[in-house]
């Protein structure tokens, strides 16, 4: 859901993790989401096989209950020399979002609008 509205807002294709990049790029939008305190295993995962010289730049964004993740994607890309645009993007849901509710709020929605613009700036 987030990595779709930062794709619609950044005029490209959202790709789930796992699929290899076909050719070099300029900024890669990564993320995803905070579960008993950590990032998801098969994100770290993917974060360490990308290869640096196949991208300039990484803009990070994290999903939580109240943990950022933003800062432990961007850790994990620097070791792997890959640069990491300043500006990030953490989301926070809760704990106590209800069951298929899974639509953004116009607050959020703003916050992904402004995150795309000032990284793509």
């Amino acid at each position: 859901m987030v990595a779709q509205a930062i794709a619609n807002a950044a005029g490209v294709t959202a790709e789930p993790l796992g699929i290899p990049l076909k050719e070099p790029v300029d900024l890669l939008f990564i993320g995803g989401g905070i579960y008993a305190g950590t990032l998801d295993r098969s994100l770290k995962d993917y974060l360490s096989s990308l290869d640096p010289d196949n991208i300039k730049s990484i803009a990070a964004f994290s999903t939580s209950g109240i943990k950022s993740g933003a800062g432990s994607i961007a850790t994990i890309a620097e070791k792997a020399g890959i640069h990491v645009c300043e500006k990030q993007l953490s989301l926070k849901f809760g704990f106590h979002r209800s069951k298929g509710n899974d639509d953004l709020t116009d607050k959020q929605k703003q916050l992904i609008d402004d995150f795309v613009k000032e990284t793509l700036e």
